[in-house]
């Protein structure tokens, strides 16, 4: 299923002539096809504070993520106050564990989203994956960051509670792709269900709306 999405995503980016004779209209998605209502209680990334929350689902081996992580960092940019973005990984086997792991590492680091490039980039362009622990000293190097500070940060009881936290959320939501997104704990959709990239903005601004005005109810 997953590979068939893969699959489904890199048509959407090779033929951009057919889609262009076809304007998305996102007032025009439905529940159940562009976008999936989400089971009540809603379940949030982080704790409620207010704002409406924009969870962005990502994988460093998804070729998809990769080419999407530019325009959804300039896009998280533009999001008004009353809108709060978190980047988390998509994990649903232990290799996806172990990379979701390392991604909580390096936000535990403060490395920032330079490191996440780091990441992407050695997945992606080098082909050199790391797919389990012992393949850490590879990543240090890369990185340029101290092999033994890097270890301890990946094994420590705070990243035990992360990927607990994470795989909780991967319960709540059944997430089948990336990159996806959940909307205020309210709505999930990829960039495959919303008909590519365009799409996959358009909807998470018109849902954001109508989390904003249901708030106002």
């Amino acid at each position: 299923m997953r590979s068939f999405l893969i699959a489904v995503l890199a048509l959407l980016f090779l033929t951009p002539s057919v889609r262009a004779e076809q304007p998305l209209d996102v007032k025009n998605f439905q529940p159940g096809q562009e976008y999936f209502e989400l089971p009540a209680p809603r379940v949030l990334a982080e704790p409620e504070d207010g704002r409406i929350e924009v969870v962005a689902f990502f994988w460093y081996n998804c070729g998809t993520c990769y080419m999407m992580d530019p325009q959804i960092t300039d896009w998280a940019k533009t999001l008004p106050a009353d809108v709060k973005m978190v980047r988390l990984p998509f994990a649903y086997n232990p290799t996806l564990e172990v990379h979701a792991r390392i991604f909580f590492t390096l936000e535990a680091l403060g490395l920032g989203h330079e490191a996440d490039l780091t990441v992407f980039r050695l997945f992606q362009d080098l082909r050199q994956p790391v797919h389990e622990p012992s393949q850490l000293p590879r990543l240090a190097k890369a990185l340029k960051i101290d092999e033994k500070k890097l270890v301890d940060a990946y094994n420590s009881p705070a990243m035990d509670i992360k990927m607990s936290h994470l795989n909780k959320l991967m319960d709540a939501y059944k997430l089948q792709g990336v990159p996806s997104m959940v909307i205020n704990g309210k709505y999930l959709f990829d960039i495959g269900t919303s008909h590519g990239p365009d799409g996959y903005f358009k909807l998470a601004e018109m849902l954001i709306d109508r989390e904003r005005q249901a708030a106002k109810k």
